[in-house]
């Protein structure tokens, strides 16, 4: 999707808040797959991250869980887990982060 370059593009020369409107832009989309939400969800949560916005990040991660019960491959089941895991490290959850990490070695 041409959107989804425009968020990117947005995510790599944007503010964070024209970045995550574009990413907002993209989930509004209609037949969007769960795949494609879900990466929009995960790119959310890197902006958010590269900002230092751990709230937000969090309440991103928070609606990618939500997206991923009902579907998803295992490949975007275990980025979602690092990206997890890596929100709870960056607030000092050292035991979450450490069972979600655990967790995503299992597929490997």
């Amino acid at each position: 999707h041409a959107t989804m370059e425009i968020a990117r593009y947005q995510a790599k020369t944007g503010t964070k808040e024209s970045a995550l409107a574009a990413y907002e832009n993209v989930l509004a989309l209609p037949k969007l797959s769960v795949g494609k939400k879900l990466d929009g969800h995960l790119e959310m949560a890197r902006v958010c991250s590269f900002w230092g916005d751990w709230r937000q990040m969090k309440d991103v991660l928070e609606k990618a869980q939500k997206i991923i019960a009902s579907g998803g491959d295992w490949d975007r089941r275990n980025r979602l887990k690092a990206y997890q895991s890596l929100s709870n490290i960056l607030v000092r959850e050292f035991e979450p982060a450490s069972k979600l990490l655990l967790g995503g070695i299992a597929t490997f």
